[in-house]
């Protein structure tokens, strides 16, 4: 069992994870995350791999910068087909835990669909992923500020030990935030949940990211007060 550090709210927490099978909102699962950078990248086909071929193509990584519009090749790509006004999007992407925070919604009645595509109404959990604290390397965090982040000063970061990774520590990024397949294929279940004490101390945490206000007399600000107090007294 790992030792909980006891300037981080898990301490005064307990269970903080605990055992479930049943997805919805606070379970802990594994998707395919989308890394984003400040500015989004797009892939923009310059060439043909096979001048015949139409279903492939090489392509070059460019800015897609809002300040500017974006020159679009006019080479056609079967297998990349865009309308006018839309790009391709670059990016990372990674397996990673990731805690949900909605569920996908109330199903959208059928004869209302009708002759419509069904992407249009495809259902999407939201999730915030977890990324993974390297200390001692260039890629990692500074301990300095996952002491920060221990004590609850940003809210748009939790720090977790992860009930499957034996004491790892992990960055919960709720400026991270994005949309997960509904469908069994998109995710894969941990078997975890927040205990429902957790989930409202994360709840707290998170209307503290959306709204710039962390609510009085919850749990996650008379934790913020103690740590405040004893830190700097």
């Amino acid at each position: 069992m790992t030792d909980i550090p006891f300037d981080c709210i898990r301490s005064i927490v307990e269970p903080w994870w605990v055992e479930s099978h049943e997805v919805g909102v606070g379970s802990l699962i594994f998707a395919n995350i989308s890394q984003y950078e400040q500015i989004p990248l797009t892939l923009n086909p310059v060439g043909r791999v096979e001048a015949t071929r139409h279903d492939s193509a090489e392509f070059e990584i460019a800015p897609l910068m809002a300040t500017q519009k974006v020159a679009k090749s006019q080479l056609p790509v079967a297998a990349l087909s865009l309308n006018p006004d839309e790009y391709w999007r670059a990016y990372k992407s990674k397996m990673r835990p990731c805690l949900v925070i909605a569920e996908p919604g109330t199903v959208v009645d059928p004869n209302l669909t009708k002759g419509s595509p069904k992407r249009n109404y495809h259902p999407f959990y939201l999730a915030a992923p977890f990324y993974g604290v390297k200390t001692g390397k260039r890629a990692g965090y500074p301990a300095a500020f996952l002491e920060r982040v221990r004590h609850c000063e940003y809210p748009q970061f939790m720090w977790d030990y992860l009930p499957h990774q034996k004491g790892e520590q992990s960055l919960l990024r709720l400026d991270q935030i994005q949309p997960v397949g509904a469908h069994y294929q998109a995710y894969r279940d941990s078997g975890y949940k927040l205990s429902d004490e957790a989930f409202d101390v994360f709840n707290t945490h998170l209307n503290w990211r959306l709204s710039g206000v962390c609510e009085d007399d919850t749990l996650l600000a008379e934790f913020k007060k103690e740590i405040e107090d004893a830190f700097t007294s």
